[in-house]
Formats: C-alpha cells, sequence, structure tokens
C-alpha cells in the first residue's frame, strides 16, 4: 500500500506528520489529501472481504478477473458508484460489480478523480488483496490517521480518533460488559433453547446508543448507531 501511495502522489511528495505536518488544512497537499481518500476506500475493501462486510475474496476477484492496468482506474470508479447506491436503486449495474453490497456512511458518496494505473502498480494492489487483512487491528488506522496530520489541521476539520482502548473504558461500563455477561451466560448454559439465543440476538438490533459532544466548545452534536 506504501508502494501504491508513493506511485498514486508521485516520487517528489515530502508531506511532513506529525508535529510537523501542516497546521492548516489549506497547507495540505491536494494530491496527497485525494490519494489519502482513495487509498482509505481500497483499504475499506480489503478489511470488508476478510472481515465478513462483504464476500470472501470479492473485491480481489473483481481486481484479478475485470480489470487490467489500463481499465483499472475506471472499474473502480464505476465500482465506488455501485458502492454507494443502494441496491433497490441500482440499473444495469454489471455481473462483476452486481454483489457488492451498499456502503452507507458516505465513505463513497465523493466523486473522485479518475486513477491511472501502471502494471506494476495493478500488481501492488493485487499483493494487498492477497494479504489476510484481519491480522491487523482497525486501530492502526487511527494511529496512522493521528501521525498524519497535526492536532491543529484535525481540529479545524472538525477530525478526531478516539482509541479502542479509551472506548471501551466507556461504553464497557454502559452496556457492553452487561451484555457480554448476558451473552455468556446464555451459551453457557446448555438449556438454554436455540429461540433464546435468537431473541437475545434480534433484540442487539434494535438498541440504539447516542454520543453527544461538543465542537469547538460551542456546538452540540449527537451521533446515534444501531448497535448491529
Amino acid at each position: 500500500m506504501a508502494d501504491l501511495f508513493t506511485a498514486m502522489v508521485g516520487d517528489e511528495v515530502d508531506e511532513e506528520v506529525g508535529d510537523e505536518a501542516p497546521t492548516n488544512p489549506e497547507d495540505e497537499d491536494a494530491a496527497v489529501q485525494v490519494t489519502s481518500m482513495y487509498l482509505t476506500r481500497l483499504l475499506f475493501l480489503l478489511f470488508a472481504e476478510d472481515s465478513g462486510v462483504i464476500e470472501q475474496d470479492l473485491f480481489y476477484r473483481f481486481v484479478l478477473e475485470h480489470t487490467t492496468s489500463e481499465n483499472l482506474g475506471s472499474q473502480l470508479g464505476a465500482l465506488f458508484e455501485v458502492l454507494n447506491t443502494p441496491e433497490a436503486q441500482r440499473r444495469r449495474v454489471p455481473d462483476s460489480m452486481a454483489r457488492f453490497p451498499y456502503i452507507n456512511g458516505a465513505i463513497f458518496a465523493e466523486t473522485m478523480p479518475t486513477q491511472f494505473f501502471t502494471p506494476e502498480m495493478r500488481d501492488a494492489l493485487l499483493n494487498a488483496c492477497r494479504f489476510r487483512w484481519t491480522n491487523i487491528s482497525p486501530a492502526l488506522f487511527g494511529s496512522m490517521f493521528q501521525l498524519v496530520k497535526s492536532k491543529e489541521a484535525r481540529r479545524d476539520d472538525g477530525e478526531h480518533y478516539t482509541s479502542e482502548k479509551n472506548i471501551l473504558k466507556t461504553i464497557g461500563p454502559l452496556f457492553l460488559d452487561e451484555l457480554r455477561a448476558e451473552a455468556d451466560r446464555l451459551i453457557a448454559a446448555k438449556s438454554t433453547p436455540v429461540a433464546k439465543l435468537r431473541a437475545f440476538r434480534d433484540s442487539l438490533a434494535d438498541m440504539v446508543f447516542c454520543e453527544t459532544f461538543i465542537a469547538r466548545g460551542i456546538q452540540t452534536r449527537a451521533n446515534c448507531d444501531l448497535a448491529a
């Protein structure tokens, strides 16, 4: 992925990181921003097919069987559009893309410039597809996110990353510990009927949790997510 990033941005890129990163978002290299978002989408797909979000090796087979170095960029652009479209709203989607599910959260919402790939760049992506990304903790990407932008730039953009450890300190006592204890009790009890296990599983989908936070000390917003 690092080789792919360098190939897309160019060898002349010299973006500082951490405390040396640009303080103002306007000072950040536009090519670096676009490429970072592009690779974030690819990383999502690599994680998704290894973690069960999408069918195993679905993205790998798409790149391997339905692209060449000459059309990979346009094919990925079309796939991004499909991923941003609910299944019921899709029209005449090629078979090579039809099995990809709709991905909410706006990660694929923005239209991005078409990227052009060399054979070596396509090989780098295929090599990344062959790696088992479930061996890497998703928290790694939060750490990377912290490094590539300064605190000032992230604050100005309203961006913040909270580590998994600190998240669990909050949601564990609030509800997660109790839910895990109930799940462990139901699973451990040999007399627990399957219907009761299914009822517990289904109850998780009905739970809604709201996170309220203050941005820049003057605005209060709330994010609500389904537990499922």
